[in-house]
């Protein structure tokens, strides 16, 4: 990895992290039009953004490999 990189995969790294987290923290509220949901509607949508959350992480992975980073 080249130095002038570290800052960019510093960034990534803390948005993985943070994505990671939200994934595993395993709660989520959802709001329409500013108005929580009830636990129904959150256990419908709940697979969709756990579906995102992975697509995003697992896209931060592929930029942090293309700068030199080994995920394990």
């Amino acid at each position: 990895m080249r130095l002038d990189s570290f800052p960019m995969v510093q960034q990534a790294i803390a948005a993985r992290e943070k994505l990671v987290m939200q994934r595993e923290c395993g709660r989520f509220g959802v709001t329409i039009d500013g108005v929580y949901q009830d636990d129904t509607m959150i256990e419908q949508v709940r697979g969709a953004v756990v579906a995102e959350l992975n697509r995003r992480i697992a896209e931060l992975d592929d930029d942090l490999v293309a700068l030199g980073v080994i995920i394990t």
